[in-house]
């Protein structure tokens, strides 16, 4: 997955949106494990081209609403919040 994903990036017109994680999750894992996919995606993609996902209403099997929003900010540094929840999906999407 990592190789595939690190190829991947270097399509520079392609961009990541970072959703469904915590569904792939066991009741046994601990949440950090998010990391290590995520710190991954954006040591790849940069900040420029990452965008949140919710999966919403499929995140309910695991999290509320709520949950996934508080453990997708947590990823994210404050210097880069707007791009990844609003600007590069408006970037993506409508340009």
């Amino acid at each position: 997955w990592a190789t595939e994903m690190s190829e991947l990036s270097k399509i520079d017109n392609l961009h990541c949106k970072i959703s469904g994680l915590v569904e792939e999750i066991d009741d046994t894992q601990e949440l950090s494990i998010i990391n290590n996919y995520t710190d991954h995606i954006i040591d790849n993609f940069g900040f420029e081209r990452i965008m949140y996902g919710s999966n919403w209403p499929v995140c309910l099997t695991k999290k509320s609403y709520s949950e996934v929003l508080k453990i997708a900010k947590d990823l994210i540094p404050s210097t880069a919040s707007e791009k990844f929840f609003y600007m590069n999906g408006e970037k993506f999407y409508l340009n």
